[in-house]
């Protein structure tokens, strides 16, 4: 099997790969009742981001293996502060609110599983750091 395949298959890239996928995300979340308040604020951005969030969420969540479950939440963890970084950076003050409403999708999901396969939100600030913990 040729590297690149190798690479493909490992967990992490395929989970990498869910989250990333938003044209593929929001046409299947669109309904789930923790994304409404997202959808009804009219942001393309941030539905984006809230259906990426939830699908990988919902992708860690489950996972039998501990392992995976910690390297998947650290990583949607490093991903949402990047998100954070540039979405409220670079916009309004309105954004920062309405970025709320991703924390509280992150809150929502959380009461949907049992504690012990909750992923906690650990937020980073700095964003040349972000990006170097995700690569």
């Amino acid at each position: 099997m040729p590297l690149e395949a190798y690479e493909k298959n490992f967990p992490l890239n395929r989970f990498i790969d869910q989250i990333e996928k938003f044209y593929l995300n929001c046409q299947n979340f669109l309904t789930i009742p923790c994304l409404k308040d997202i959808i009804l604020a009219k942001n393309e951005t941030l539905k984006n981001i809230g259906c990426a969030v939830y699908r990988g969420y919902t992708y860690l969540a489950p996972q039998n293996d501990i392992g995976k479950r910690i390297n998947f939440c650290n990583y949607l963890n490093l991903w949402l502060d990047e998100q954070k970084s540039i979405y409220v950076t670079n916009n309004s003050n309105n954004n920062n609110e309405q970025w709320k409403l991703i924390d509280e999708l992150w809150n929502c999901l959380k009461q949907n599983y049992d504690k012990s396969r909750h992923c906690d939100r650990k937020e980073g600030t700095n964003s040349p750091e972000i990006r170097k913990r995700i690569d």
